[in-house]
Formats: C-alpha cells, sequence, structure tokens
C-alpha cells in the first residue's frame, strides 16, 4: 500500500512522530513540506483532521548483560529493570542476543487515542511539595513562603483540599511556579472547588469525580486542568475568527494562552479541538476559530499533554483568586504531586 503524503509544520529532528492513536516513521527528516510516512511500533493507518498535534518522539535504548541461563531459572521469571521517569512511553521493543545473533523482537504498543491526553504510558518520579494554610481562606496572592524544588520531576497532579468546606459558594486557586528567584511567575494550574447543595464539597476534584467520571488523585498520570471554564453564549460555527464568551471558577483567570489549543466539549457530541488566537482574562473572552456550534454551558479544557517540568531551584507558591462568602471555608492544604 502507498505511503500517505502528510504535510505539517515541526522542527522536532527525529524522524518518528505521534498523532492520536497512530505512531507514524517518516522517510525523511519531517519539516513544512509533503513528505511520506507510515504506521508503526503496532499502530493503525488513523485519518487525522487539520489542527490535530503531532508530537516528536524519542528513541531511549537499554542494554542488560545477563549470565548463562538468566531467561532458564525454573520459578523465576526473567526480570531486568529500566528508570526512565517524566515520559510517555508510546511503544517498546524488546529482543534477546548471544554470540550467534539477534532473536525475534516483541513489540509492545503503549498508545492511546484520548489526545491532547497522554499518547502513551506515563511514568512519574513519585513524591510531593505541600503547602497547608490553617486558617480561613482570604483572596490573596503568594499566601504561603515560595517552596524550592529540590529535584527536576515532571508533573502527577495537582490538587487542594479543605479541613472545613462550606456551602456558600465557590473558591479558587492559581498554582505558580518561578524560574527567575521569585521575579516573574508562571501559572502551573488553575483550579477550584465548586459549590455543592446540601453537602459542601471540600475537594478541588469532587465536581469532577462525582460528575464527569474522573479518577481520585491516586489513580492520575496527568494534571486535571480543570478551573470550570465554560461556554457562557450560545456559539454559532463560522470559518473566520469570532470571541467567545466564557466564565470560571474565579473569574478573573482564562488559563488559555495565545498560540495554545484548547478543547471544547472533549468527550461530548460537539468537541472541537480550536487554537487560541488571543485571550483576555480581564474580560473572559477568547478569540479562535470554532467551526461547530456550542451551547451555554459547554467545558473548556486546555491541552494539557506535555505537563510543565520543575527544574532543581525553581520556586513553588500559590494564589487564592476567589473564595466564598459569608463562610469562605478554612484549613486549605494545597498538593503538588510529581
Amino acid at each position: 500500500m502507498k505511503p500517505p503524503t502528510l504535510q505539517f509544520v515541526c522542527d522536532f529532528p527525529s524522524r518518528l512522530r505521534r498523532c492520536r492513536c497512530e505512531t507514524i516513521s517518516f522517510s525523511s527528516a519531517p519539516g513544512p513540506a509533503l513528505i511520506r510516512g507510515i504506521a508503526t511500533f503496532g499502530t493503525f493507518k488513523c485519518a487525522h483532521v487539520a489542527g490535530i498535534r503531532f508530537y516528536g518522539l524519542d528513541q531511549k535504548t537499554f542494554t542488560f548483560s545477563v549470565k548463562k541461563g538468566f531467561v532458564r531459572t525454573p520459578g523465576l521469571p526473567a526480570h531486568v529493570e529500566a528508570k526512565l521517569p517524566s515520559a510517555s512511553i508510546v511503544a517498546a521493543v524488546a529482543g534477546v542476543a548471544n554470540h550467534f545473533g539477534y532473536g525475534p523482537f516483541t513489540v509492545f504498543p503503549l498508545s492511546h487515542h484520548n489526545e491532547p491526553f497522554m499518547p502513551g504510558d506515563r511514568t512519574c518520579n513519585g513524591g510531593a511539595y505541600t503547602f497547608q494554610i490553617p486558617v480561613p481562606l482570604a483572596v490573596q496572592d503568594n499566601v504561603a513562603i515560595p517552596m524550592k524544588v529540590q529535584d527536576a520531576a515532571s508533573i502527577r497532579c495537582i490538587y487542594a483540599y479543605l479541613q472545613q468546606g462550606t456551602t456558600d459558594g465557590q473558591s479558587a486557586y492559581l498554582v505558580k511556579i518561578s524560574r527567575d528567584g521569585g521575579v516573574t511567575w508562571e501559572p502551573l494550574e488553575y483550579m477550584g472547588i465548586a459549590q455543592a447543595l446540601p453537602t459542601a464539597y471540600k475537594n478541588t476534584y469532587d465536581f469532577l469525580v462525582n460528575n464527569e467520571g474522573y479518577g481520585l488523585p491516586v489513580t492520575r498520570r496527568l494534571p486535571y486542568a480543570d478551573y470550570g471554564l465554560i461556554i457562557a453564549q450560545v456559539v454559532t460555527g463560522s470559518p473566520t475568527p469570532q470571541t467567545i464568551q466564557t466564565a470560571s471558577y474565579g473569574a478573573n483567570r482564562l488559563g488559555l494562552e495565545p498560540g495554545k489549543f484548547a478543547l471544547i466539549d472533549l468527550g461530548g457530541p460537539n468537541e472541537e479541538y480550536v487554537k487560541v488566537i488571543s485571550a483576555d482574562p480581564d474580560n473572559q473572552t477568547f478569540d479562535a476559530i470554532v467551526t461547530q456550534d456550542h451551547a451555554v454551558g459547554e467545558r473548556i479544557r486546555p491541552t494539557i499533554w506535555p505537563t510543565p517540568v520543575l527544574h532543581e531551584g525553581d520556586d513553588l507558591a500559590f494564589d487564592i483568586l476567589a473564595v466564598a462568602a459569608p463562610d469562605p471555608g478554612s484549613y486549605l492544604t494545597v498538593v503538588i504531586q510529581t
């Protein structure tokens, strides 16, 4: 079968690419031109719409020397261990060799269909950074003294919880990172504790677990990346850019960045992948080309893979963006898992 001809723009030098559930090998290093590629590593050729993100792939080789009889020890299966933290593995290839040559290789596809989530199986470092505030909540920047990152790692999950919740409203938080000693800050995660009646929610993931089928933090391998962002107007599909009005937990943040992508109605009948042209956090709007119709209340989610990487010496801190009234809730804990 003739390999398909693809066109995309990417400056990653590898000839391997990942697109949704398909791993593609190209005949030459890709660039902004028409080139040929074939599905590989146990995946099948799939159709892809314009705008879907490609990921460049690296290859890592582990070689192990073993003693005679290693693979024939009764009652003890052959076992070797390789450490590759903070990575997403789309395929593994295993083989054995001796002085006669190589045996057949076995391919283990580890692909996933749910782009923009992980393209493969996620590995993590383990450990967490934790902030605790034993007082009633109040809107504030840099609520606690910033914490230094001790070891490089990627983020597995970020969440917050209250010991004493409230039914009087919702709260919103921004977890952030500084790579220049606190001079400037970048957002790591926006999140909120939604209002619930008659029993108050206490965790930032309660709404997602109870209403949208997400797992608890112990099951997560990626951040929730949820801050209650929804469409606040009826949207009619158009081939031209338009301004989209939104609403969110904090009412003063978007979490969407120009030039990056977002998903509207992820997993729903109107699911759409759009590129953010511009964003206006103060007015809770962003501009994008939206080609499908969308109803008020449909969720907007940013693309969250790859996740940010923490480097040794970086500073971590968080802001409280909004609180409930008159009872704001108290005894807050913020957890950043790696």
